[in-house]
């Protein structure tokens, strides 16, 4: 009991952000983790650390994806991969994250952003966005919205589909936003973040197969997708008017 309250209070934390970092040695965090942070310093990973509250954001070298423009009845959308490093149970756990972004015209108009959808090839994916920030300018007709997803079970199977089995990948922020078919180097950023994540041993932590995120597999036609959908159960691939 005492460690399942453990892990709702450390994933609690993942959607607060830490205003006042500085670029430090990653090296810190290694007597506290499994993790072979040496991987992630050789892969180009980049650290923003919190000395006072134990806490860091670690980028990749390729950290964005950016489409879009911003301007008059235009739109802006970012995707963002970066590793959120927080305490847990005597440990340092090193959570992976997809941190989503819109912003212009049309987010202005719109409702609050509440999916994002991700398609590769015919294997297709929804993620159900929690706690989006919204900030509102009346006199430019813009809004912005910001969303940071921790990875668990499912959402981490999502990215080794993505990067091992690519078949062409869309991404969707927001039900009503336009598609966008990813570039092969955009792409490789998704590739390499998950190669690095697992070379360093970030996806074996127990902390991550336990933990249920917002992820939801809605298919899998993929040739050699059969058996990724055991690691969820009916209930996460439901939708709440369906449970």
């Amino acid at each position: 009991m005492k460690k399942t309250i453990a892990l709702i209070i450390v994933f609690m934390s993942f959607l607060c952000t830490v205003p006042a970092f500085a670029d430090k040695d990653m090296q810190r965090f290694q007597p506290y983790t499994d993790v072979d942070i040496s991987v992630l310093e050789n892969e180009g990973f980049t650290c923003k650390y919190d000395e006072m509250s134990f806490t860091a954001e670690l980028s990749p070298k390729t950290s964005e994806i950016t489409w879009g423009e911003k301007g008059d009845f235009k739109d802006q959308y970012r995707v963002t991969l970066d590793i959120k490093v927080i305490y847990a149970a005597g440990k340092a756990v090193f959570i992976p994250r997809l941190i989503f972004r819109r912003e212009g015209w049309h987010t202005y108009f719109d409702d609050l952003m509440d999916e994002v959808s991700i398609k590769n090839g015919e294997n297709r994916y929804r993620i159900d966005v929690s706690g989006v920030s919204r900030s509102t300018s009346s006199s430019s007709y813009s809004a912005t919205e910001q969303v940071v997803e921790p990875m668990g079970i499912v959402g981490l199977n999502m990215l080794k589909d993505i990067a091992t089995n690519n078949k062409g990948i869309v991404i969707r922020i927001g039900s009503s936003g336009d598609h966008y078919w990813l570039k092969t180097t955009e792409s490789a950023a998704f590739i390499d973040f998950y190669n690095a994540c697992e070379k360093a041993g970030v996806l074996s932590q127990e902390y991550l197969v336990a933990y249920t995120d917002h992820c939801h597999i809605i298919t899998l036609f993929n040739e050699g997708s059969e058996g990724t959908e055991d690691n969820t159960t009916m209930k996460e691939i439901m939708s709440p008017d369906e449970e």
